[in-house]
């Protein structure tokens, strides 16, 4: 009776909305209306705190995108890399003639190629590979101009091996930064090359270099990345700026980069031709790559860096050949041991890109440009008056630039803190119940003075103690 009555006197005094009348309405029917009422009441509350809990534990993002005017940008790193991976006079005798018999005996192209690149692992170091017999950025590079008036050269260009592409060439001036204050293709890089064709391979289908542009530390993919530039064309490529924020777990997978380790990327814990490159999620893919090609097949995919001491996978050999596929073929399927270790970065930078083409060179201008490569050609014994048919045939053109002075940050950010928690949980629980912080407080008391009446009874003289415990 003591219980039931302390329930009363509660129901009248509670901030609650409804349980007074439930618990003291004069009338039966009044009560149990009352009753029926704050019991829906308590459903539908604690129904949709359930919903709000679980929105909140699937920790959604809300993405923003911010535009803002930069004064000026540091340019981007520019990686070129010819179609044609070697220079097919330079070869061994023996892989000429190789090339020969599979040409007469009428083999695909792909098994044309797949025999070379054997032929070649056997025979040459990616590392440490003869002078000529790759396409140099010396040999190549014709014209160099940066926002039209600082002259470049190939000694602002670094070396990026790779055995599927012979040399790629990446525009990094070690010494200082280039600048672009302002938009359009007469603020940016200027570059007019050779792409040597009368030294293609006789499986090389196409003419023309890959162009990758991308942050001066990521480790550039060109042949996976990039685009085509053919000969004969000038072709525009305008950058505009991207930046993004990924968030962390349990919002997002990103990862900072004072977390990524030394094993995450083979380009940072071993110079690449005596540069360092930063974190990126390619590059820790292809780690993750290599380092299964090692403990599984015992060698190294010739085109990556190895670490281990272990010597470049013989595909002429067939059980190597199958291992090694079996491990592109789970690299390409996300299958591999160590793919869940390779995140994507919270803080990335991007470099969007659109391309326009015109032909080159002019008619008119052919003659100009003639001229204007006298020493060129002079330097290289060749002939310093060549037809447009020539220069259409072996000669690109390409202009890299922004198109505009506005970065745009894509910002990933939690949409759901503890505060908005807070907030909803106090709507649905105030719009059905009138019930807020200081009504948990009330309910904690009453649960407290329960406590105390079952478990202390007060003093009476026929008993030996004062009270009698729970």
């Amino acid at each position: 009776m003591r219980l039931l009555k302390m329930w009363k006197t509660f129901g009248d005094n509670t901030s609650m909305h409804g349980l007074g009348r439930a618990t003291n309405s004069s009338r039966i029917w009044k009560k149990v209306v009352w009753t029926i009422l704050v019991l829906v009441a308590a459903v539908f509350s604690i129904r949709n705190c359930y919903e709000t809990f679980q929105d909140y534990f699937s920790y959604p993002v809300t993405t923003s995108v911010i535009p803002t005017m930069e004064p000026f940008f540091y340019f981007p790193s520019v990686t070129l890399c010819n179609l044609n991976p070697y220079r097919y006079h330079y070869l061994k005798q023996e892989i000429r003639d190789a090339i020969e018999e599979d040409i007469m005996a009428g083999k695909s192209v792909q098994y044309q190629q797949e025999h070379f690149f054997s032929l070649f692992n056997s025979n040459y170091n990616v590392s440490d590979l003869p002078q000529n017999i790759t396409h140099s950025m010396k040999e190549m590079l014709v014209g160099c101009q940066f926002t039209g008036r600082e002259n470049c050269n190939e000694s602002d260009f670094i070396e990026v091996p790779n055995i599927q592409n012979g040399l790629c060439f990446t525009f990094f001036p070690v010494n200082n930064y280039w600048y672009a204050f302002r938009p359009g293709n007469k603020n940016g890089l200027v570059l007019e090359l050779d792409v040597q064709q009368d030294e293609y391979l006789p499986f090389t289908p196409a003419a023309g270099v890959k162009v990758l542009v991308h942050p001066e530390k990521e480790v550039p993919f060109a042949h996976e990345d990039g685009f085509v530039v053919r000969p004969g064309v000038s072709t525009s490529i305008g950058v505009r700026k991207i930046e993004m924020t990924h968030q962390i777990p349990p919002w997002g997978d990103c990862i900072n980069e004072e977390d990524t380790k030394n094993d995450f990327n083979m380009f940072m814990t071993h110079e690449f031709n005596g540069y360092q490159y930063g974190y990126s999620q390619k590059a820790c893919e292809k780690t993750c790559f290599q380092y299964s090609l090692q403990l599984l097949c015992d060698c190294c995919d010739a085109s990556y860096p190895c670490f281990s001491g272990m010597g470049n996978c013989n595909m002429s050999q067939k059980e190597v050949r199958e291992c090694y596929n079996i491990e592109v073929a789970d690299y390409n399927l996300g299958n591999l041991w160590c793919s869940d270790s390779c995140r994507t970065p919270c803080q990335e930078t991007k470099y969007q890109t659109s391309y326009s083409v015109a032909a080159w060179p002019s008619e008119n201008y052919a003659d100009n440009f003639n001229r204007s490569t006298a020493k060129w050609n002079l330097e290289r014994s060749r002939t310093s008056s060549m037809t447009i048919e020539h220069l259409r045939k072996h000669f690109v053109r390409l202009e890299v630039y922004f198109e505009t002075m506005t970065k745009t940050s894509i910002v990933a950010s939690p949409a759901y803190n503890w505060s908005k928690l807070l907030s909803d949980l106090g709507g649905q629980l105030g719009l059905w119940m009138g019930f807020s912080l200081m009504t948990a407080i009330e309910f904690l008391e009453l649960g407290l003075d329960f406590i105390r009446k079952l478990c202390f009874r007060p003093f009476s003289p026929s008993r030996t103690s004062d009270s009698t415990k729970c």
